[in-house]
């Protein structure tokens, strides 16, 4: 097996968990609030786990953004030979640069990586932003909403950003009907 240990957090093996199924728009408007990223990852071990599912951007061609950035995450536990869909909103506010005193969402082509770390990506797509430059004086989210599917449910962790605060939470259908 293919040992791997990854910034001190334990000894994980790489194919205990298989990545599949991407899905990003090819196209989006700059005037979107949202693009939905998701992907498939099921555990092929032989054990119960827990993998962190990471989304990554990259800007293909962008003098102000990082070649590889964090958007979003999601923790999920998998039974032996379980699969489970992860799929993340991610807000275009992410997506913006900060230049001439304020934030910039601007068109170009943009792609998305998903995997166990920055340096063990398992699967990329990409998405052409188009339309106007769009200005900003302030971000308000700075990761996107990551949903687990469960069986017959949907579990989703929220990310609220507020200026110098950032508050998560969980929700389920089951305490969202029950209000």
């Amino acid at each position: 097996r293919d040992l791997v240990r990854s910034r001190g957090l334990g000894d994980v093996y790489k194919e205990a968990f298989e990545y599949s199924d991407i899905k990003v728009p090819s196209t989006a408007q700059t005037t979107d609030d949202l693009i939905e990223v998701s992907c498939k990852v099921k555990n092929t071990g032989k054990c119960a786990g827990t993998e962190v599912v990471q989304l990554y951007l990259s800007p293909t061609s962008s003098e102000f953004l990082k070649p590889i950035q964090l958007k979003g995450f999601a923790r999920v536990n998998l039974n032996p030979g379980e699969s489970k869909i992860i799929s993340f909103k991610v807000s275009l506010q992410q997506m913006a640069y900060y230049a001439n005193n304020g934030w910039t969402i601007a068109g170009g082509q943009y792609t998305f990586k998903i995997g166990a770390s920055s340096s063990d990506i398992r699967l990329e797509s990409s998405c052409q932003l188009t339309g106007e430059n769009v200005r900003m004086e302030r971000r308000n989210t700075l990761f996107s909403i990551s949903e687990i599917e469960r069986k017959n449910k949907k579990a989703s962790k929220s990310y609220i950003a507020l200026p110098f605060l950032l508050w998560s939470f969980e929700r389920n259908e089951e305490s969202v009907n029950a209000k």
